[in-house]
């Protein structure tokens, strides 16, 4: 990595102020910037903008409906927090799995979704659970949705395979993400989940311990008296150009008892949903069979608390 400057923001306004000028990769906890920067050259002359220490970007949140966590807070301390405990467990699951408790004391959840890479573990989390980012440049200020975020990117799955490792864009913030010149995300609104809600993350990977995901899985529904299905959500990584909800894979389900006939309708719907969008994949065929078969397990764990065959105990 070539000598560029290096700048540590000690305000919000400083950092955005950087930001307007150009020039800038952002720093956060470095978990794939330094990992990128030791294996090729890929910034150049850019400035580093270290946003770790902002007061503005450490705080995380609670209102009535939502939890707010600033883009500087890291997974560690996202999973330390009795507040995303008791309103977001799904987001905890999908936290808990990203790479090792070292890595986890440095990286970030907005660091997560700006990396943008296709099997990224808290983004399926946050699409399932309505989160929304808030966008800040020196104009103003934005909320987006988490799905309406990202750009099409069906290089990265043809380059993915099974063996995703970190985006291989330099700078995925502005190359994958639907930012302004001159936006920071700021922190990440995530809707409470309700206390009848169930939820399940689960992540397939070739090491047992820390490695990246082959696809991962996150789902949240809720049944009523009846037991019939009245909301069900799902998301997975490793699979698509963008992240997305599979709200076709699941509807199939709404209003009825999950029943096999019912997961075999969903089975079918999966496997349309990747001829349609997902033949790019560097190893589409595995991912074609097994996905499906994922989805469904899923729901099985969800609503019939039957475990997936190597299921972790949850946290």
């Amino acid at each position: 990595m070539k000598a560029g400057a290096y700048l540590r923001a000690e305000t919000l306004q400083q950092a955005l102020e950087a930001l307007e000028k150009g020039g800038c990769m952002v720093l956060a906890g470095g978990t794939d910037v330094l990992v990128k920067a030791r294996e090729r050259d890929p910034y150049g002359e850019k400035t580093l903008l270290d946003i770790a220490r902002v007061p503005e970007l450490r705080g995380l949140n609670e209102t009535e409906g939502a939890l707010e966590i600033g883009a500087a807070v890291t997974l560690s301390e996202i999973l330390e927090s009795e507040k995303v405990k008791r309103a977001a467990p799904l987001l905890l699951q999908a936290a808990f799995q990203v790479g090792s408790t070292q890595i986890r004391n440095r990286a970030t959840l907005a660091g997560n979704v700006a990396n943008a890479c296709p099997a990224a573990d808290c983004i399926p989390a946050l699409l399932v659970l309505g989160a929304a980012v808030e966008l800040q440049s020196t104009a103003g200020r934005r909320t987006v949705p988490v799905e309406q975020l990202f750009k099409a990117c069906p290089a990265c799955l043809r380059h993915a395979g099974m063996h995703v490792k970190t985006c291989f864009f330099a700078d995925p913030m502005a190359q994958k993400l639907l930012l302004k010149p001159g936006e920071l995300i700021v922190s990440i609104r995530v809707k409470k989940q309700q206390p009848e809600e169930k939820s399940l993350f689960y992540k397939l990977r070739q090491n047992a311990n820390i490695g990246m995901a082959v696809m991962n899985l996150a789902l949240a529904g809720k049944l009523d008296a009846q037991q019939r299905i009245v909301d069900v959500r799902a998301s997975m990584g490793g699979l698509f150009a963008k992240p997305c909800l599979l709200e076709s894979c699941v509807a199939p389900l709404i209003g009825r008892k999950l029943t096999e006939e019912a997961l075999q309708a969903c089975a079918a719907a999966a496997a349309e949903r990747m001829d349609a969008g997902a033949k790019s994949l560097a190893d589409f065929a595995y991912k074609r069979a097994v996905m499906p078969q994922l989805l469904t397990d899923g729901l099985r764990a969800l609503f019939w608390n039957v475990p997936i065959d190597g299921e972790e105990e949850p946290i």
